[in-house]
């Protein structure tokens, strides 16, 4: 209850910064759709734009931006259009080997955008390559219907909280919207 209101909070906040501008720019919604989810009831969220600092993140390199739109990336980057519809594939993982639930992925950039997103996609391999039953869940498949952000290039950080502290995985990945 108490996170819906905030993400009602959030998107009324960009719905109002957006039409006081004429700039929907940092607008969208997505769902994120774990095992257990259908596209039909997953809550819409709003894609936010995002002023936090990765300086205090521990570093990680336990997650992977698998696909973007059903594409592997090449050469290090992925290419969207604006205004169409976005899905990021992938898996998250803790530092000691375990679903973290609820993560932000972070595009970054000259303005930074964030937007929620949850576990619970099965992905075996994952869960198998660490030999551990706990990240049979780690993946995720966050749908934006319309990716509403600004044209430019963005580097890509996965962003959980684990042990009182902020945790930044970098998959090393561009994403280039047109």
């Amino acid at each position: 209850m108490r996170r819906n209101v905030l993400i009602l909070l959030v998107s009324g906040f960009c719905a109002v910064v957006a039409a006081c501008s004429n700039d929907t720019s940092s607008l969208d919604s997505t769902q994120s759709t774990p095992a257990s989810a259908t596209s039909a009831n997953a809550p819409q969220i709003a894609v936010a734009p995002w002023n936090g600092s990765l300086q205090d993140a521990t570093k990680t390199d336990l997650c992977a931006l698998d696909m973007i739109n059903g594409q592997k990336a090449v050469n290090g980057s992925f290419e969207v259009v604006a205004g169409q519809p976005v899905v990021f594939e992938g898996w998250v993982s803790t530092s000691d080997l375990h679903n973290p639930g609820s993560f932000s992925i972070v595009l970054r950039g000259t303005n930074s955008f964030g937007l929620e997103s949850n576990t619970g996609l099965q992905r075996s391999d994952v869960a198998q390559a660490f030999k551990t039953s706990d990240l049979m869940n780690a993946g995720y498949k966050a749908e934006l219907s319309a990716l509403q952000i600004p044209t430019g290039s963005y580097s890509v950080f996965l962003i959980h909280e684990e042990k009182g502290g902020k945790f930044a995985c970098d998959p090393k990945l561009n994403v280039t919207v047109k």
